[in-house]
């Protein structure tokens, strides 16, 4: 979530990839889409250790059998580089289809074009989705499908609603989430 936020801040392109994927289906989809940077966890270091020509940076822990210098902590990229201006027409998330038509591909989606598709949803006197600033929204789809990212993160965010993520989607969490958070 930080991370695509920040990336979008900063007028970065973010794309976001299956972690079930094989590590060549990742490799296609970085290259793809001219990654520069990845960010993940430590237990995925096993998938993406052989991408040529992108930062690697872990959220976590630095991966097992690796030397604290050859990747970046998450916490450097928080750190205030002072304000960004924002182009809203720039490209800022690239979602893959889910190849229905063929191999997936990437959609480019421009700042405004996000911003506006939320405004849509969640304000005004008709909205499609009734958010509110007291509500929790429980999140149990990936955020790389563009749905749970814009429909249920980002919309949640515009309401100021408490989103919980789960990592992966597991009936008993599922249940003890709802009974704890009162979703």
């Amino acid at each position: 979530v930080f991370s695509f936020l920040g990336a979008s801040h900063r007028g970065a392109m973010a794309t976001a990839a299956n972690p079930f994927f094989t590590p060549a289906e990742i490799a296609k989809q970085a290259h793809a889409s001219n990654a520069k940077l990845l960010i993940t966890q430590a237990s995925y270091y096993d998938k993406v250790k052989d991408l040529r020509d992108i930062k690697l940076v872990f959220v976590d822990s630095c991966p097992p059998h690796t030397e604290e210098k050859q990747h970046l902590h998450f916490s450097h990229l928080c750190e205030d580089n002072g304000d960004a201006d924002v182009d809203v027409d720039v490209d800022i998330k690239l979602p893959y289809s889910s190849g229905t038509t063929g191999l997936p591909k990437g959609v480019m989606l421009s700042h405004k074009g996000l911003v506006t598709s939320i405004a849509q949803q969640v304000d005004g006197d008709n909205p499609n989705l009734y958010y509110h600033c007291h509500d929790t929204i429980l999140c149990v789809l990936p955020l790389f499908h563009i749905y749970s990212l814009n429909s249920v993160l980002l919309c949640g965010l515009r309401a100021k609603a408490t989103i919980l993520l789960m990592p992966k989607f597991d009936i008993n969490s599922l249940l003890a989430l709802i009974h704890k958070h009162k979703v």
